[in-house]
């Protein structure tokens, strides 16, 4: 029986031949107690053991309770644990009991009574180390002594963790472990005892662990066999706990509570912040160092694993006694996705909760109320009891719950980053924001400056805001970088050694067990290898920029999971990959894969055993409900709704999809990483890629190794072969053999030449089998049940892509040439050699004005259709009956010029009338009177019309500029008043004259040059009109109520970018004397090197518009004759156009571009010095591409954006008397630009 204060006093004089031994806490329950016992048999010596004096230490940081003795030689101390399966469970504490002498605090002696704790990060910060918090369910495993000393289950229920040991002596065999699973007997535990001193000696072997699973047999041996793996795996903090070092390392520092509160709202560039969170991180490690007393660690309720990894910071949830947590984020996030302003601090919305919020708004149908984000009733301190027992922790790993949390709010930020461009792309002008916010606001593209950010100065605020809104690009470069530090946490962790030999524990199970676990790691693999920019559809690219700040978040190089990935599968080294690939070096890849006749044996270390996986192979779906592992229980799930079949897999057993979703992650994974790698590579670096690339082929070996080790039946025979040693008769080849021979397959066009009918001229290579010099082959025998399985498929969607795409085939087949082409080269010049003041008082000068008055008149005809479309037929007629009123003057000054007063024009200038002078006086006074001519003219009334319809021409335009918001409409009003003056000019008598200008003539025509100048340089662009007057513009008109539609706004906002582009060139395949070749070498087809023109149209619309449907391109061509007869005297011209079918010899359909080969006639040159004729040939092209997405058709190029007109049948055809033809390319004003 207990006795209390016998025998022992305060202190340690009095106390002589005892046994002390200290134990941390009080109140400790009789469930678990020290017995002495003989040393020679271990047989209990229950009437020492029950002579035991106890007596309490009150301390505030570090009570505890002593247990004393009479010490007898031959004795050993062990602790007793009850159970409900048998006798007692005994565990060694103490070989050779000594006599304690006894201490004034801490004695010789001391036991801990511990509670297993671990870190509970969150997601939001590299600096959060995480607050202690009770350990979740699953296994506790100490070492003592180098040995397995005890096997602890941990179970969680609303009053927290309970502690049920498993005899491990009973499972021990030989220097192993009995297979199976082992079943805990002991009784329900509330601390866990541990050794931390004997003899006035540490306890500095003791090592523990928590893991989520039960360790399996060959994984504690090898355990207890290999120190250095222990060592990675366990942790050893010092248990020795004494009042005064608790209280110097506790005492007014930061608790459990403080350290969440730093942590979590870590700020590099808050100093407060900082300090707290440096303070808090010194607190952290003492605590990872040595057992601390409980009452350090925060409120908390009952672990919910499940549960807690939907919060980007469970902590915050866990510790809050409230349960007020979940509806504070929902109502947070709710806040700021209604109003539309998102907070600039990354870590203050929890990622569910903005995703909840936003599923209501895009698929409200679907969504539904969600109890993860509703209040919930206050929690109890699941550490209440063990505060008031003054009891101790430790600080453990849990390295399994941070990869699954880590994993599950990747996955959750790849859906809301999905949700972000679902919520946007519902927005009315969503396509034309997107389209500014990619082409636009970019201060860089592709490395180079973009030549259109300044365009971007029209919007405003305003507008920037509204593009930066339904672009959602600040939401979306939140959850990047978001997705960024998630993949850089995850990274960071497995290349932790405590994670890898964690990753080594579940690798180390049996059976479905075991794929399960390594398909979960897989998965792992999957989520690290994509970067951000690959995931966001809205990104192409690759970047997001801010449209008010001008900040970039560019995707630059590799992320850190892909350089991770790309580390670890390159590295024969790395702990992990031995665990996750074959070893090549034991397989012959030139050959079929051997099936091992004796399966390799499980040694603990994780390592890669093919045959036990290949069992798989055979097996169909496991009952989810059966499984223990929650690996096992989702994979088993995943089989049996069949998540994760696919077409190749529905001819196989169903758990055989497990082995190619497993391989598929990793290989893809593997893919993925070198790809940015080597493309990061080749941005620092000028040296091209060698081809082969010996990286790459170890890569694609590595592969195909692993994937006929895992499925030996399906791919056992898939060998690599040197190119050279193809056969067609018994290889087949994946990816090449089942291609499509039918012409109509789109992906035969691409690329291939055609010939007038559409058909291949020349058999492709890719048909052929021909592979790069060089290469490698992966192959399997053409007879295999394999190959003839996945030819059957490949042949069964070759089908069904043929009869899907017969439509767009026909489109295509319209998009061949049909006519002919020519390049109209009539130009204008006048040059004089005459000085200036001969040029402008001469017979040249007034010529030349006829000339400038005829080309004026010219242009007007031109712009006819364009300007009544733009501004209106009032407009168009006022135009041209000034231009044909400017023509006359001019034709009377020349007839004048030349025939003096015989010209018949000269009666222009007769006096018609004379106004009286009275009348003049009265009407502008004396002095004023005396300048003014009263001989009025029919040549000055028609002059003074002319100019006043040239002054209201002006001020029309000047209104019409500004209301597109144009800065030439001060152009325009200086024009204005120069024709103004010239009115006054011509009413009144002139003064002295300069060049034959009076004072009002030289300010008419100073201030109409310097107005046509000034409309010139101030002229906005298109594109600056659709900025202004378009949705995002800072104000509207109604002369722009065509762009306010969202369709039609991003019709001419995609016209504006199309950049149609046609090139009449000479064919740089031309031969001068082909010959035909019947050999199948790499020569092109004789029609394309028998051509000796090549024309290409070409766009950016297969890039813009990819997503919205099929473009269909409609392209017409005129070969144009120029005859040309010298008579001896003059040169006369005659042209004419006909369509030339025939002169196609093949054409080339390219992703963004049409390709026609033309045999043209050459042309003749006429010698001007002797008489004769000649022939010049040129091509006129027209061309028109078209999209149909379902509701409307969308034609390019579409009018510039002042335009209104809609498409109409009147644009069907096209026109080859004209240029500039709305809706149709030219090749004049669409000349493609020459290269640099």
């Amino acid at each position: 029986m207990t006795q209390y204060s016998i025998g022992l006093t305060d202190g340690p004089a009095c106390e002589a031949g005892a046994f002390i031994v200290q134990i941390i806490g009080n109140a400790h329950p009789r469930s678990q107690r020290l017995v002495i016992c003989d040393a020679r048999d271990g047989q209990p010596d229950l009437a020492l053991t029950e002579r035991k004096r106890v007596q309490p230490l009150d301390k505030s940081w570090c009570s505890s309770v002593l247990h004393a003795w009479d010490w007898q030689a031959g004795r050993r101390l062990m602790l007793e644990i009850d159970s409900h399966d048998g006798p007692p469970i005994r565990l060694p504490l103490l070989d050779e009991m000594q006599i304690t002498p006894r201490q004034m605090e801490a004695q010789w002696n001391q036991i801990v009574p511990v509670l297993p704790f671990v870190p509970l990060p969150g997601v939001n910060s590299q600096h959060d180390h995480g607050t202690p918090v009770l350990c979740r369910a699953g296994f506790i495993y100490v070492f003592y002594r180098q040995r397995l000393w005890r096997e602890l289950q941990v179970d969680v229920d609303e009053q927290g963790p309970c502690f049920r040991d498993i005899d491990v002596a009973r499972y021990r065999q030989g220097e192993g472990f009995r297979t199976g699973h082992r079943i805990a007997s002991g009784h329900a535990l509330e601390d866990i005892w541990l050794p931390a001193s004997w003899n006035n000696q540490r306890v500095t072997d003791l090592q523990l662990c928590f893991s989520e699973i039960q360790l399996s047999a060959p994984r504690l041996r090898r355990l207890e066999q290999d120190a250095a793996l222990r060592q990675q795996r366990c942790q050893s903090p010092a248990l020795y706990c004494t009042h005064d070092e608790f209280r110097h390392l506790f005492n007014n520092r930061p608790d459990g509570q403080a350290m969440l509160e730093a942590f979590s709202a870590f700020d590099a560039f808050d100093a407060t912040n900082q300090r707290a969170a440096g303070a808090a991180h010194t607190s952290w490690l003492n605590l990872r160092q040595q057992a601390f007393p409980v009452r350090v660690a925060p409120w908390q309720r009952a672990r919910q694993p499940g549960y807690e990894w939907q919060f980007d910071q469970p902590a915050r949830y866990l510790c809050d006694p409230q349960a007020r947590y979940p509806a504070r984020c929902l109502e947070q996030a709710r806040n700021e996705v209604e109003g539309g302003t998102p907070s600039d601090s990354p870590g203050t919305v929890e990622s569910g909760a903005w995703a909840h919020c936003l599923e209501r708004l895009v698929e409200p149908e679907d969504s539904a109320s969600d109890p993860l984000w509703q209040a919930q009733a206050p929690g109890v301190d699941v550490l209440q009891r063990a505060r008031a027992r003054q009891l101790c922790g430790v600080l453990l790993e849990d390295p399994y719950y941070r990869l699954r949390h880590l994993q599950t709010r990747l996955l959750d930020q790849q859906r809301l980053l999905h949700l972000c461009g679902a919520q946007a792309s519902q927005q009315a002008h969503h396509p034309s924001a997107l389209l500014i916010q990619q082409l636009i606001v970019p201060g860089e593209i592709g490395g180079k400056k973009n030549p259109l950010q300044h365009s971007l100065d029209a919007l405003g605020e305003r507008g920037k805001g509204e593009i930066n809104r339904l672009t959602a690009a600040r939401e979306r470069a939140r959850i990047w970088r978001r997705l960024d530090l998630g993949q850089t946490l995850l990274s960071d962790s497995l290349q932790q050694s405590s994670v890898q030999q964690a990753v080594a524990d579940h690798l180390s199970l049996e059976h479905f067990e075991y794929a399960a676990a390594l398909h979960f790691v897989s998965r792992l693999f999957a989520v690290l290898a994509t970067h951000p920019a690959q995931l966001d559809t809205l990104a192409v690219n690759g970047d997001i920029t801010d449209a008010v700040t001008g900040v970039s978040l560019v995707s630059s190089g590799a992320s850190a999971g892909q350089r991770f990935i790309g580390a670890l599968a390159t590295d024969k080294r790395h702990p992990l990959h031995p665990m996750l690939w074959p070893d090549l070096d034991q397989q012959d890849l030139s050959r079929p894969y051997p099936t091992p006749l004796v399966a390799t044996p499980n040694l603990g270390d994780g390592h890669w055993r093919a045959t036990e996986l290949a069992k798989m192979e055979q097996l169909e779906a496991p009952n989810a409900e059966k499984q223990t592992q929650l690996d096992a229980i989702l994979l088993a799930g995943l089989l049996g709704n069949g998540g994760l079949n696919s077409t190749l897999t529905v001819q196989l057993k169903a758990a055989a999809a497990t082995l190619i979703n497993l391989y598929e992650n990793l290989q893809g994974a593997v893919d993925t990483a070198y790809k940015a790698t080597q493309e990061a590579r080749l941005v620092l670096s000028d040296t091209p890629q060698p081809f082969p690339d010996p990286l790459l082929l170890r890569l694609n070996r590595q592969g195909v190794a692993q994937l006929r080790s895992l499925m030996p039946e399906t791919f056992g025979e898939l060998f690599i072969i040197e190119r050279r040693d193809f056969k067609v008769e018994s290889h087949y080849l994946f990816g090449l053999r089942d291609l499509s021979r039918e012409p109509e397959r789109p992906l035969r066009h691409y690329g291939e030449f055609l010939g007038e009918h559409g058909r291949p001229i020349k058999p492709s290579p890719l048909k052929q089998g021909q592979v790069r010099n060089g290469a490698q082959l992966v192959v399997m025998p053409f007879h295999h049940p394999t190959a003839r399985r996945i030819s059957e498929l490949n042949r069964h969607i070759d089908a069904v892509h043929r009869q899907d795409q017969q439509q767009h085939a026909a489109q295509q087949q319209q998009a061949r040439a049909q006519g002919a082409l020519q390049e109209t080269l009539n130009r204008f010049e006048a040059q004089k050699n005459s000085t200036v003041y001969r040029a402008l008082d001469s017979v040249p000068f007034t010529a030349a004005v006829l000339m400038l008055e005829l080309w004026n008149v010219r242009n007007e005809f031109d712009a006819w259709d364009q300007t009544e479309r733009e501004k209106g037929e009032l407009r168009a007629h006022t135009s041209v009956v000034a231009a044909w009123a400017d023509l006359v003057i001019a034709m009377e000054a020349l007839t004048v010029r030349l025939a003096g007063s015989q010209s018949i024009l000269a009666s222009a200038r007769r006096t018609l009338l004379t106004l009286p002078e009275a009348t003049i006086s009265w009407l502008f006074g004396q002095t004023l009177a005396k300048r003014v001519n009263r001989n009025i003219s029919a040549r000055l009334i028609i002059q003074s019309g002319a100019g006043l319809l040239f002054v209201g021409l002006n001020l029309y335009d000047a209104w019409y500029t500004y209301q597109w918001g144009d800065n030439a409409y001060w152009g325009y009003l200086t024009m204005a008043s120069g024709g103004l003056a010239s009115v006054i000019g011509g009413l009144t008598l002139g003064g002295p004259t300069f060049l034959g200008l009076g004072p009002a003539g030289w300010t008419a025509l100073i201030l109409i040059l310097a107005g046509a100048g000034s409309a010139y340089l101030l002229s906005s662009t298109p594109l600056e009109d659709w900025l202004k007057r378009g949705p995002f513009g800072p104000d509207a008109s109604h002369l722009s109520a065509h762009l306010q539609a969202p369709k039609q706004a991003f019709y001419y906002l995609v016209s504006l970018f199309a950049d149609l582009r046609i090139a009449i060139e000479c064919n740089p395949y031309h031969e001068a004397d082909p010959k035909i070749s019947f050999l199948d070498d790499d020569k092109l087809a004789y029609s394309v090197r028998e051509a000796n023109l090549r024309v290409r149209i070409e766009s950016n619309l297969p890039g813009l518009l990819a997503s919205f449907g099929h473009l269909s391109l409609k392209v017409d061509y005129r070969l144009q004759e120029t005859r040309y007869y010298n008579d001896g005297e003059h040169i006369h011209q005659q042209s004419s156009y006909t369509q030339a079918p025939r002169r196609l010899l093949a054409h080339r359909l390219l992703p963004e571009a049409l390709e026609l080969y033309l045999d043209s006639p050459y042309s003749q040159t006429l010698d001007p010095t002797r008489a004769g004729s000649a022939t010049y040939y040129t091509w006129l092209v027209r061309a028109q591409v078209s999209l149909n997405d379902g509701d409307d058709t969308w034609v390019f190029p579409a009018p510039l954006p002042r335009d209104p007109t809609p498409f109409g049948p009147q644009h069907s055809k096209p026109d080859f008397d004209k240029l500039e033809q709305p809706f149709w390319a030219d090749q004049t004003t669409h000349k493609a630009r020459q290269e640099p």
